[in-house]
């Protein structure tokens, strides 16, 4: 009795991440739970996926909200607060 390998396939996902991107660039300030609304997806689903995108959510003085930034690994004392 031999064990098989299944082939992998890849999982469908609820969020398009060429749409998130498209969705972030008009609404920079917009928040997680209501880009979750406009993707019918939870508010961890948004947070994971930008997260994976390496969108990051900054705190401004310019925006009531905040300004979203794609941005690589940034350490402490490079600017800007992080959250």
């Amino acid at each position: 009795m031999a064990i098989e390998s299944k082939a992998s396939t890849t999982r469908q996902r609820k969020i398009d991440k060429s749409e998130l991107i498209k969705d972030v660039e008009p609404y920079p300030d917009a928040y997680q739970k209501e880009r979750a609304e406009r993707f019918g997806v939870c508010q961890k689903a948004i947070w994971q996926a930008l997260k994976k995108l390496g969108l990051t959510y900054k705190k401004t003085l310019r925006h009531l909200k905040g300004v979203m930034l794609i941005s690589g690994v940034r350490g402490f004392g490079e600017g800007g607060v992080s959250c």
